[in-house]
């Protein structure tokens, strides 16, 4: 298998992503279940692959993530899954096949094998991570992995010392596991700031992935990504992609929803989650 992300950027600059006046167009999803979840991140599967199907049909053509963030072609998207949830091994193999992708899928690593007690919906509904079988066998199958922190806290509230160990110690958990560098985060909870971004290219990554939604501010440790929540209508992700005038209510939307894990955050600090 080829190697999961390779560096294409030097670690000594952040290059912006934004070239010929687009942004790069990444799509974001979490959980792809069809029991409730009690939440705003569960995309069915069966609505995943219809989505999936509309956005081929619409034009666009599914690329690695790292592809998209080099080269920002308006007619390129790429597919990430954060938090690795362990259904993605039922999944994500027949999606991969019949619409031609390779996905991008974000572990917090101390969360392996166990269920998401970080989420605030934890209470409700657990849902299981990936073990590290899970992950060797869907890397098998072409899927490629990047950390999502090692206790998946908020980065930017930490001090340089826990938020350096966080980006350490799941980036050498995931390349034990998985045999390979690995080069690619996704911020929990989407949160980056300058201080996080230095460490982060410090510790040798080279692609970091946020929440916020793309625009011509983003650069290779801090890209935006296009949300796809619970609520969104095919339309409506595919205005997103689109861009332009049409995307202005989009954002909005995604900009408040992503806010609202500003309480799982605060919840967390209390149960002294970490």
């Amino acid at each position: 298998m080829k190697r999961s992300l390779t560096a294409s950027v030097d670690n000594e600059q952040d290059e912006w992503i934004v070239v010929r006046g687009t942004f790069a167009r990444i799509l974001t999803f979490h959980k792809i279940v069809n029991r409730p979840t009690f939440g705003v991140t569960n995309f069915r599967p069966a609505r995943c692959e219809r989505l999936l199907t509309a956005v081929r049909s619409a034009g666009y053509d599914f690329k690695t993530v790292q592809d998209v963030a080099d080269n920002s072609s308006p007619d390129s998207v790429g597919v990430t899954f954060d938090d690795g949830y362990e259904h993605l091994r039922d999944v994500l193999p027949r999606l991969m096949q019949k619409h031609k992708f390779v996905p991008l899928v974000l572990v917090p690593t101390a969360w392996l094998g166990k269920p998401n007690r970080w989420d605030y919906s934890h209470f409700l509904c657990n849902v299981p991570h990936l073990d590290k079988p899970g992950i060797r066998d869907l890397a098998g199958q072409g899927v490629q992995f990047g950390t999502h922190g090692h206790n998946h806290i908020d980065l930017t509230r930490c001090s340089p010392d826990v938020a350096r160990e966080e980006l350490r110690r799941s980036r050498q958990i995931l390349e034990d596991i998985l045999g390979h560098a690995v080069t690619a985060i996704s911020y929990p909870f989407g949160r980056v700031n300058a201080s996080v971004k230095d460490l982060a290219r410090e510790e040798g990554y080279t692609l970091g992935l946020t929440m916020r939604f793309p625009s011509n501010s983003d650069s290779h440790l801090s890209a935006g990504r296009i949300p796809v929540y619970s609520f969104d209508s095919r339309l409506a992700v595919l205005r997103r992609l689109k861009g332009g005038k049409g995307a202005v209510i989009e954002r909005l939307k995604a900009g408040f929803t992503n806010c609202l894990s500003g309480g799982t955050v605060t919840l967390n600090r209390f149960r002294k989650i970490s």
